[in-house]
């Protein structure tokens, strides 16, 4: 219709004109042709028509915003959403929708920190949306057995067992090939999902992609996401930290950054920085919110791990370990990732490289110049290559080999020019010692690395 309206356009002209029409002149249906292919011509943003056509072709009505919406557009008006607020399993720490991942130092206990998250929901004592109502967990067991540790651990707790589970799935199942089995197993009252190694349940590598591709990672956990948000459910799965010195909580899980990029909250744990003078087993343990991309920070909370005598099924006992006294605490991401290890940077300073931390843990424990025994697997045991341990041996002490037996540790001790001195300087090595090439970087004797 609109195009044949514009034919009055061009009979005016016509008519207005002085000349006589001329013999090739195209008739009316030569010129709604004519005006569907400029149509066509503006539909597809082809340039090849001037301005002017387009004003005289398409002039068009706007769509009323009252008119409805066409059925085959793949949109949803913004009016049409119904929002409502942020809801948590656990307050600012677990939201409901969502992923979360936590890591943290090894025989932390944090599985006894789930162990007692679980707990809280099972007995409706977890301050957020199921305070007072008691709800079931879900738990995929890998790393940890369920009958010599998982359900130990969750009686040692106090949870209610008959509000946890545990998935059962084959072998060779993965995250995401096998979401099924999580969705079915995910039923109303159940809002909480446990993965302790989501590193054991990842799908097999293609295409040359593996873990530390962000691709893969969130091909991996990208069904498991929006399993959450259908079902309004948190998933929680816990990751391994990688040996070097992480300076925020994305340098502290392992493989792909998308691992902590994908889940909308992230869990740090560590010891407690003021309880460093304390033995291992008497230090409180410290979780707090590393990342979080949706409501309020709650802040950290400290807990202890005690022990309680449980007794089994099939008659033994043992002490097993829980978690008490959880209490809020003051303590930040800084102090906690720069517990043990040197002063981390102010906010705004350059980080030191790995090879300046190395020099900087040698001296401090060298400084008197006395001869110690070596701290060479200490290091290599705190991420730090044997590179860049090498590098700084070479630079700062001296060597030597104890005599005797084959096993006898090597001693270190610091040279002469840098016992009390924070500067770093070049000294040349002694007849023990490595020589330094030309470029600066000394070369690898082997007689001087530790067995």
């Amino acid at each position: 219709k609109a195009l044949a309206d514009r034919t009055e356009f061009y009979r005016e002209r016509r008519a207005a004109s002085s000349d006589a029409p001329e013999p090739d002149e195209p008739s009316e249906d030569e010129h709604l042709r004519q005006l569907a292919w400029v149509a066509d011509q503006v539909s597809s943003r082809e340039d090849s028509l001037s301005w002017s056509h387009h004003r005289e072709v398409a002039k068009l009505e706007p769509a009323s915003h009252d008119a409805p919406d066409q059925t085959d557009r793949p949109v949803t008006r913004a009016s049409a959403v119904r929002s409502h607020r942020m809801k948590w399993l656990y307050k600012g720490r677990l939201a409901l929708g969502y992923l979360a991942v936590w890591t943290g130092a090894g025989d932390i206990g944090k599985s006894m920190f789930a162990a007692w998250t679980i707990k809280g929901l099972t007995r409706g004592e977890l301050e957020g949306e199921f305070y007072g109502k008691p709800q079931d967990a879900l738990i995929v067991a890998t790393e940890d057995g369920r009958e010599d540790m998982w359900k130990p651990r969750l009686v040692a707790v106090g949870a209610d067992l008959e509000r946890v589970f545990f998935l059962d799935y084959p072998a060779g199942w993965n995250l995401r090939d096998g979401i099924a089995t999580i969705a079915a197993a995910l039923d109303a009252n159940t809002p909480l999902l446990f993965i302790d190694a989501a590193m054991s349940h990842m799908p097999p590598a293609h295409g040359g992609e593996t873990v530390n591709s962000p691709t893969f990672a969130r091909d991996a956990l990208g069904p498991l996401a929006g399993l959450c948000r259908e079902r309004q459910a948190a998933a929680l799965f816990g990751l391994h930290p990688p040996k070097a010195r992480a300076g925020s909580f994305a340098d502290t899980v392992q493989a792909s950054g998308a691992f902590s990029q994908l889940p909308r909250v992230g869990l740090l744990f560590g010891y407690h920085p003021d309880d460093s003078e304390l033995p291992r087993e008497e230090q409180r343990r410290v979780v707090l919110r590393g990342k979080g991309n949706a409501g309020r920070n709650p802040g950290a909370l400290s807990y202890r791990i005690t022990e309680r005598l449980v007794e089994f099924d099939d008659g033994d006992s043992d002490l097993i370990g829980y978690v008490t006294d959880v209490e809020s605490c003051e303590v930040t991401e800084r102090e906690l990732l720069s517990a043990g290890r040197p002063p981390m940077p102010e906010e705004g300073e350059r980080q030191p490289s790995k090879a300046e931390q190395v020099e900087q843990i040698i001296r401090e424990r060298f400084a008197d110049g006395e001869e110690r025994p070596s701290i060479y697997d200490e290091l290599v045991a705190a991420g730090f290559t044997k590179t860049t341990i090498d590098r700084a041996r070479l630079k700062l002490l001296i060597t030597r080999k104890m005599p005797g037996a084959m096993h006898c540790p090597w001693m270190w001790r610091l040279r002469p020019e840098h016992v009390g001195s924070s500067n770093s300087a070049n000294s040349c090595g002694s007849s023990e010692d490595a020589s330094t090439s030309r470029g600066g970087s000394p070369t690898t004797d082997t007689k001087c690395v530790p067995s």
